[in-house]
């Protein structure tokens, strides 16, 4: 009995060994970088990686000065230079003695005056009652270091004051953008400069210029002078003004990535060459800010890569990041498909249909691209098998799918679905967006024996997004998925009462409201999505009633990212688009 017992007692404490270690290596809550306390009393934006405040704070006074350990660049004295100016605003006082010394700076590199793509942006700050150390391996860390001081700046008791904390800063993503539409509607230099200063103010390291659209070309050209000159009704900005904002925009460590959008949304570039289109033209700058149109370039005409080679060349000089953005969305293929010789060119080389004849297109601008030493980016329907994975970026707009893709394919790859600025949504839905979450998952009943769908195509104006709607249950339990535009939604709370349905869902383009009525074997309603008002019409297309072989498709599960691909995922780029907002009310909808 007793050698029962030890035996039983070694067992128990073996179980609480191994329990332990389960627990406290992989159970265990990982305790949040910054406590509960800490974040209600600290103003920052965006929150660092690790933080912890005390309860004294430091005085800052009129002689406020500081120490580099190293001697500054020119970069880094510009920085400091904005620091005390910054400064100057926030507290009124004037910092011109700065023979106090109290900000102690350490970095130990230099690095080129141009960001890149995973530099080292990490920092710490140490701010004690009587000096303020800040360290970084970079000059970037310094001045988002200088940054975050700025921002800890408060007044207590009618005094200046830092309180005393403890931060260990890095970013989780190397690629944090923002996008600025400038063709729709001109945006000025000196707004794109102000912009730049907010971004740095908040670590943003990317800035997305859209330069190029139906609605114009805003950028002055010396090799193809009529881009401008034809395409800009007189708003562009000159070479001069474009190196101005490559070198502020690097001042404060943000990298500049130009997109001249092609194929497609290219009425600007042919209104000065429309021998590059597949119309036969006239061209003209179109006046309407909202929608989709058809002028395409004709991507069969050998004249045009030799064109665009010429063009990229130019940029090459002016844009010194190595991504290069195409655009390539929305391509509009009418134009192709009324043009007989580019349709006798498709049927030469074996090109199906219009995705791979933009392929065909894309595959020879990524080798244009690639010899001028530029990575070709563009928006998520430039993905395609032929293209090489390591030449490629892609960021996606339409959906997290395409994004998850990408980065399963091995491709680079940026978020911006859930990111447009212009849609005018809450601060708490765009926070509740991260590029490694897939919202929407499909979690209805899916009843395989009482089904039915409906091939489906929603009209805007002259565009038009085929796909299907499919009803599962009976009408008083009815379920819906949607299937649009490669966006696959499950709706449960969906209303039935005799042959009209109507439901609602959130997208990440707002709130999206149905209103369907079934007329025999078609159906027709509205849909309402934002602020746009758009008209659905559809047939009978399958259905559990059925009997000519039509089966229910099968709705993939999207598996989990694994470590390798999410670290394909760069990070996410919001997006200002400038369809209804010009430069006096662009800074309110970003900010």
């Amino acid at each position: 009995m007793k050698k029962f017992l030890k035996i039983l007692a070694v067992v128990i404490v073996l179980i609480i060994i191994a329990g332990s270690i389960i627990w406290f290596a992989y159970l265990r809550p990982t305790p949040p970088p910054i406590s509960d306390a800490d974040r209600a009393s600290i103003q920052l934006m965006p929150l660092p990686a690790k933080l912890s405040l005390s309860k004294g704070s430091l005085q800052i006074r009129a002689k406020f000065g500081h120490k580099f350990k190293n001697d500054p660049s020119e970069k880094l004295q510009s920085a400091i230079d904005r620091f005390y100016k910054k400064a100057e605003l926030r507290t009124g006082m004037v910092y011109a003695d700065q023979s106090d010394i109290i900000l102690f700076i350490d970095h130990s590199q230099k690095e080129s005056t141009l960001p890149q793509l995973h530099d080292d942006e990490s920092y710490q700050i140490n701010v004690s009652d009587s000096k303020i150390n800040l360290k970084s391996a970079s000059e970037t860390g310094i001045i988002y270091g200088l940054e975050t001081l700025l921002q800890l700046l408060e007044q207590r008791e009618g005094n200046w004051v830092l309180p005393e904390v403890k931060i260990d800063d890095h970013p989780r993503y190397p690629w944090r953008g923002l996008m600025i539409d400038v063709s729709r509607h001109w945006i000025p230099k000196d707004v794109i400069l102000r912009n730049l200063d907010a971004m740095g103010a908040l670590k943003m390291n990317v800035f997305h210029w859209h330069l190029t659209d139906y609605q114009g070309f805003r950028l002055e050209s010396k090799v193809f002078p009529k881009l401008h000159q034809m395409g800009s009704e007189g708003n562009f900005y000159s070479q001069k003004d474009i190196e101005e904002v490559v070198q502020h925009a690097a001042d404060r460590g943000i990298r500049v990535i130009p997109e001249f959008d092609i194929p497609g949304h290219s009425t600007g570039w042919l209104v000065g060459y429309p021998e590059l289109g597949s119309a036969p033209g006239p061209y003209k700058v179109d006046t309407i800010a909202l929608g989709v149109f058809r002028p395409v370039m004709d991507v069969s005409n050998p004249k045009l890569y030799t064109f665009l080679d010429a063009f990229i060349g130019e940029m090459t000089t002016l844009f010194p990041d190595e991504y290069f953005h195409i655009g390539g969305d929305e391509v509009m293929a009418k134009d192709w498909e009324e043009n007989e010789r580019i349709q006798k060119f498709m049927s030469e080389n074996d090109i199906n249909d219009s995705h791979e004849l933009q392929a065909y297109f894309n595959i020879k601008i990524q080798k244009i691209l690639e010899k001028h030493g530029k990575i070709m980016m563009g928006w998520d329907e430039i993905q395609h098998p032929d293209l090489p994975v390591e030449g490629i970026a892609v960021q996606s707009w339409r959906n997290h799918k395409s994004l998850w893709e990408s980065a399963k394919n091995g491709n680079k790859a940026i978020l911006s679905t859930g990111y447009y600025l212009d849609h005018k949504k809450s601060a708490g839905d765009y926070y509740k967006i991260d590029p490694e979450v897939i919202k929407g998952a499909i979690n209805i009943e899916i009843d395989s024996t009482n089904w039915t769908s409906w091939k489906t195509q929603i009209h805007f104006r002259e565009t038009i997004i085929d796909g299907h709607i499919y009803t599962f249950g009976n009408d008083d339990d009815l379920g819906v998925i949607m299937d649009f535009n490669e966006n696959t939604t499950g709706i449960s709370e969906v209303q039935k009462i005799g042959n009209k349905i109507d439901f609602s869902n959130e997208t990440d383009f707002g709130e999206m409201t149905v209103s369907l009525e079934i007329q025999g074997d078609s159906i027709k309603g509205q849909t309402s999505l934002s602020f746009f008002e758009l008209e659905l019409i559809g047939y009978r297309s399958g259905g559990s009633d059925m009997t000519d072989g039509i089966r229910l498709p099968k709705f993939d599960k999207i598996e989990p990212l694994s470590p390798e691909e999410a670290a394909n995922i760069l990070g996410g780029e919001a997006c200002m688009w400038t369809e209804m907002v010009d430069s006096i009310t662009l800074e309110s909808r970003i900010w």
